[in-house]
């Protein structure tokens, strides 16, 4: 019967200080004290040179499927390019002439052919 007795008030006090209101507590923001320093600008220059190679991270090399003379470059150094944009062009007047003689020389072959079949 004790031990039935103390439990229920051992219950009944956790109960009762379990729903007691907590309090907030609210710090104050510490305001802490800086030290200032005044900084000066000056006339020397500190410079050194070092051996070494500068390289771009992203470089691409520049190739034709074929060659010829480079009739115009349209982008300068270090200038950022899009998608299918002409960066140089060739002289196209070699390959204009090799079209047209290798034209010419199938319109003759043809004629040729006609000729023969003819007789």
């Amino acid at each position: 019967m004790k031990i039935r007795v103390l439990f229920i008030l051992s219950f009944v006090l956790i109960f009762i200080l379990g729903c007691e209101k907590k309090t907030k507590t609210v710090q104050e923001e510490v305001i802490r004290p800086v030290k200032l320093i005044d900084v000066k600008s000056s006339n020397n220059t500190i410079s050194g040179t070092y051996p070494a190679t500068i390289q771009p991270a992203n470089l691409r090399s520049l190739s034709f499927q074929v060659s010829g003379k480079v009739n115009g470059l349209f982008v300068k150094e270090a200038q950022k390019v899009k998608a299918n944009q002409t960066l140089p062009s060739l002289d196209a007047q070699d390959y204009i002439n090799q079209r047209n003689q290798a034209r010419n020389n199938f319109i003759k072959q043809k004629l040729n052919l006609k000729e023969q079949s003819v007789y």
